[in-house]
Order: structure tokens, then sequence, then C-alpha cells
């Protein structure tokens, strides 16, 4: 199967692009090998790049339900993240926040929410 080379540029696009390569010059392996080259050049564990599409922000949502259903003090709260897990999780909740508050500007403020 070859895929399109202006196909949008993602990591499971990246992914297949590079596994038609692979196969197309005859290499044995070739979704083995692009996998572990994309790891290896992107900085990413195989579980990144096995995931479906949406599994982490499911999880956040699922995670934030179960908060707000059971509340508890903050102050028992606390959690310790590497620099790049945290700095991606501060991207995504300022991206959803953005998202949130253009739906929010669209109604006038006189209005009945």
């Amino acid at each position: 199967m070859t895929v399109p080379h202006d196909a949008p540029a993602t990591v499971d696009g990246t992914l297949r692009r590079t596994v038609a390569t692979f196969r197309e010059a005859g290499l044995e392996t070739p979704g083995l090998d692009a996998r572990l080259l994309l790891e290896a050049a992107l900085g990413l564990d195989s579980v990144s790049l096995l995931r479906e599409p949406g599994t982490t922000r499911d999880r956040v949502e699922r995670l934030g339900r179960l908060t707000v259903s059971h509340p508890v003090p903050d102050v028992f709260l606390r959690l310790r993240l590497t620099d790049d897990v945290a700095g991606a999780l501060l991207s995504s909740i300022e991206s959803r926040r953005r998202h949130l508050a253009s739906h929010v500007e669209q109604i006038p403020w006189d209005q009945p929410w």
C-alpha cells in the first residue's frame, strides 16, 4: 500500500508513510523498523505510537468527571510529572480552555446561558 506524501503530518501518517517506504525498499520487517525509527527520532515509547487517537483525552475527561463527582480538598492532590509530560498536559488544558472560551464568547453578555 502506498501512502500519499501529501498526507497530514501526524505521527500516525508518518508511521504509515515510513512503513510503506520501507516495504517498497524490500526491508524484511518494515512495520517494526519504522516504529523503532520513529520511537528513537521522536523520543516516544511504543505505547505512544500504538495508542488510538483520543485515548489520552478520553482518560483525562473520565478522571475529571470522577474528580468532580468525588470532590476532595486540593491539598491532598499532588502530581509530580516530568517537565515534558507537564508541558503537554498544560498545553492540552490551555487548548481546550481556548476552545470552550470561543463558544462562551459567542453568547451575548446580556443573554441567559
